[in-house]
């Protein structure tokens, strides 16, 4: 696996266009990091950033693809499903299907374009300012745009992760205990909010704190990884008991026991729009094709399976939202399928496979460095299964961690190759021990 170094700064030396470079490199990377979440108002489902920095992509998607091969399967893919969602429109359409506003067609396609281009400028930022400083530069932003947008502050959603994600950023190089105290209080925020999810992105993410570097090497490493799991599970289940016997309020435990009588698992939660996004799917297994909405039959349909699994199908979430102009599944995986059919599910194979693969890697990384790649890489897993588009920022920073898991060796900024050969050594001297390479700065 190749690494990214960056506790060693390499001075620009005496040229002083080299210096001016490098300088006008780290603004761009600071604003690339900015953009990752930038969000306008009415415009919460369009990817802002992404159209913002898609000038830049000439320069970010080859960086992007140096860092990470496997990003070029999404390349190929992405063009080919916009063209598939387009000949699936028209098919629908010919049907007799209503088409789409233009607005709402290009809100689509500039989403599935910021599968590439939000990745690209977070990983040209990563380059140039390291992984922490960039995912902490970005989730600072986020949550000021929350707080200035006026959104009602709770720990479940966008305040919670990206609190976590600062918090690690900021203390990766600290005491472990501090990094390990983020994610304690983020288990028992979580618990009291009914954050189910990302209770569980804590308790993994707790967990990789106690996954040596190198990987287990004793009985008692592993033992300690698997308590770590399972005290998390058991301390967020107790804080439900108590939700249920109404310590944390009527509503909370009213909700909870709403969900028990409808089987949904207290701890993981289920997703009635997989009902509706099923009756739909069933109706044309092919997709509809780009920001088509389907007839007034197959929504009646996917009503009445969202009735079936205890969802309230009269919310207007579900007919203006889920089942609206612009149909959104809460979850990319679905939302690719519906919007570009065949392809869109290899595009999501791809990203998978990307998101998966980083995983391992991320295991192997150094210290609390450890926790925020795992935190990160579950948290868009679990994203591009179970939530809407608006959250492709927070999808984004796990595609950033995964592209830096890949990328080239860097040093203070500037991306080299290892050496391929070792230096020689005198005769019958030992050879060193080799460092193992930090993914932080």
């Amino acid at each position: 696996m190749t690494e990214l170094i960056d506790d060693q700064v390499v001075a620009p030396g005496p040229d002083h266009e080299a210096s001016r470079s490098d300088n006008l490199g780290r603004l761009a990377a600071i604003g690339a990091s900015l953009l990752l979440v930038v969000k306008a108002p009415g415009f919460s489902l369009t990817p802002v950033g992404a159209l913002i920095g898609a000038p830049l992509a000439p320069v970010t998607i080859p960086v992007l693809l140096k860092a990470n091969r496997r990003f070029r399967m999404l390349v190929v893919l992405l063009p080919l499903a916009v063209l598939s969602g387009l000949a699936t429109m028209a098919f629908s359409i010919s049907k007799g299907i209503e088409p789409p506003s233009l607005f709402n067609a290009a809100s689509v396609v500039v989403w599935a374009a910021s599968l590439l281009l939000l990745p690209a400028l977070g990983t040209y930022a990563a380059l140039h300012l390291g992984l922490p400083r960039t995912l902490a530069t970005a989730g600072l932003v986020a949550l000021l745009i929350g707080g200035a947008s006026g959104v009602i502050v709770s720990w479940k959603g966008d305040v919670g992760i990206y609190a976590v994600i600062v918090g690690l950023a900021l203390t990766y190089r600290l005491n472990p205990l501090f990094g390990r105290a983020v994610l304690v209080f983020s288990i028992a925020a979580c618990g009291v909010s009914d954050a189910r999810s990302q209770a569980i992105f804590s308790i993994f993410a707790l967990a990789a704190t106690f996954w040596p570097a190198g990987g287990a090497k004793s009985v008692r490493e592993v033992r300690s990884v698997v308590a770590t799991v399972i005290i998390g599970i058991a301390a967020v289940r107790f804080i439900y008991f108590l939700i249920e016997r109404g310590v944390l309020g009527e509503e909370a435990a009213q909700r909870t026991v709403d969900q028990a009588a409808r089987g949904v698992n207290p701890l993981i939660g289920a997703r009635v729009e997989w009902s509706a996004a099923g009756a739909v799917l069933n109706d044309s297994p092919l997709g509809y094709g780009i920001s088509v909405s389907p007839p007034n039959g197959t929504k009646l349909d996917a009503l009445s399976a969202v009735h079936s699994v205890g969802g309230d199908y009269t919310a207007p979430y579900f007919t203006e939202s889920v089942l609206g102009d612009r149909p959104d599944f809460h979850s990319s995986f679905i939302d690719l399928w519906f919007h570009f059919g065949l392809l869109g599910v290899a595009v999501s194979a791809a990203i998978v496979w990307i998101l998966l693969t980083a995983i391992p890697r991320a295991l192997r990384a150094d210290g609390m460095m450890r926790a925020l790649m795992v935190y990160t890489l579950t948290v868009a897993v679990w994203d591009f299964f179970f939530s809407p588009m608006a959250n492709i920022d927070r999808l984004s920073t796990g595609l950033v961690t995964a592209a830096v898991l890949g990328a080239s060796v860097v040093v203070g900024g500037a991306t080299s190759s290892a050496p391929t050969d070792p230096p020689p050594r005198p005769h019958g001297a030992r050879p060193p021990r080799r460092r193992r390479a930090h993914l932080s700065r």
